[in-house]
This record gives C-alpha cells, structure tokens and sequence, in this order.
C-alpha cells in the first residue's frame, strides 16, 4: 500500500550581519581594525558559532595529526587511535604518506566513510591523493582517519612480523589570514596547528550573539589584501560517533590595502 507524503525542503538564508569589514580603503600596517558579526539563531536546535577568516589565494598546507602518527608500531593493536586530521573547509586536495620500515599499506576516509581512499605502493612506503571531482570543489571536511597496516598476512609463523611507520597528510586548501584574531578561535586552523585556539560560542533557539575579529595588518606598505570571512557553525558529533566538524553558514568578502 502506497502512503503519499508531502513536505517542504526550505534552505532559508542565516540571519547573519556585518559591520566594520573592509571594503576598500587602506589600514596602517600594525594598527589593528576590528569587525563584528551577529548572527541570529533561527533554528530550533543549539548552535556553536565561529568566524573562519581566509585570504583570496590556496596553498598547500601540512596537516597536523590530532592523534600519534610518528613511529608506530604495526600492525595496529584494537586499543591504538589511528591517526586522524582535521581538514579544513575550503580544501580541494588531501595527499597522505606512510614511510614504514617494511610494506605498507593504507585505507583512508573522513568521518562519514566517503570517499573511501586507498594507497598505492611504493617499496616499503605508501602513498595517496584525492581531489574534489568538480573544478574549483571541495572535499569533505572535519576528521579524516587513515588505517595504515603491513602488506600482508597476520599471525602464524609466516605472517607478516612487527613494523614502524610515519603517516603524514596535506592539504591543498584557501589560506588562513593569519593577522587576524577572533574571540571565538577557529576550528579549522587547529588542522594546522594543534595550539589554536577554538571557543565557539554557543547560542540557544532563538538567541543571538556578536563575534568580533581583529586584523592587524603585517604586509608591507602597498600590499593588497583580499580575501572571505566565513560565518561557520560547528559539531562534535557525527552519526558514526565524536568528530570535529563543522559549515559554513554565511561569507563575508573583504579588501583593503596596507598603508
């Protein structure tokens, strides 16, 4: 028996605002400019909101591991964390290395399990690439593991013997602007650097809150700067368990020329 059922699918836009960001104009190097961001919460659900400030151009990037991925033993025991990364939004190509004592090999994915990405090997060491299938894509952010183990059988007197291996990820991904600080930190630099700082601030059903970020210009007098701050929310928690992970909500362009 057919049931009909009828709903609606509304992407309403976040009601979100901003004062102070640079729209042109010049900023003396080394004097700091400080904008704001409100941001209403609409949903019926808590949000945990950050500001994620970004530069017009993409770099590669090391990724820093958020558990141990130097000298491990392998195989793997079932108590050993594999080692994970965050990727940051904006990212259009992850590469991962496994330098090992012996062959080896690995399988990779984020939190959700898709992609799935699996190595190709060369001697004792593994390698591989993903990137976004459209042009100017990106791939999935948030955690990312990766399982490294022996190329081999286990067990027996035949199977394949202890070994130690070094995985490494990086990211090709838009740039952070590093002259600019805000109150509430941003997840996406602690992929970079385990010693960000990231306190997200919370709003209930219905409320709202003010994020400020300061940019303290470094450049030399003459540069021009460009670049998006991201209004993002962010997530401890996935249907496959705890994993760092977040969206970008509303997009801020910027520019302004050091003096």
């Amino acid at each position: 028996m057919d049931t009909t059922f009828n709903g609606e699918v509304d992407f309403h836009g976040v009601g979100a605002v901003a004062s102070g960001v640079p729209q042109g104009g010049v900023i003396a190097a080394g004097k700091p400019v400080t904008m704001s961001f409100t941001v209403h919460n609409s949903s019926q659900g808590i949000e945990s909101y950050f500001l994620d400030p970004r530069l017009d151009q993409y770099v590669t990037m090391p990724l820093a591991s958020t558990t141990p991925s130097v000298n491990l033993t392998l195989p793997l025991s079932s108590v050993t964390s594999v080692p994970q990364w965050i990727v940051p939004t904006r990212t259009s190509q992850v590469s991962i290395a496994a330098t090992s004592t012996a062959p080896v090999q690995f399988d990779s994915s984020p939190f959700n399990g898709e992609p799935d990405v699996g190595s190709t090997a060369v001697g004792n060491n593994a390698f591989a690439s993903y990137q976004a299938p459209q042009l100017g894509g990106s791939i999935t952010q948030g955690d990312w593991d990766v399982v490294p183990q022996p190329s081999g059988a286990f067990g027996g007197t035949s199977g394949t013997g202890n070994s130690t291996a070094t995985v490494s990820m990086t990211a090709v991904s838009q740039a952070f602007n590093v002259d600019a600080v805000s109150n509430t930190g941003d997840l996406w630099q602690l992929g970079v650097n385990p010693n960000a700082a990231f306190t997200p601030v919370v709003v209930q059903p219905g409320g709202e809150a003010t994020l400020t970020l300061t940019v303290t210009p470094s450049q030399a007098a003459g540069s021009a700067v460009s670049g998006v701050v991201y209004l993002d929310d962010s997530t401890a928690l996935s249907n496959n368990g705890p994993a760092p992970t977040g969206d970008e909500l509303a997009a801020f362009p910027y520019h302004y020329t050091v003096q």
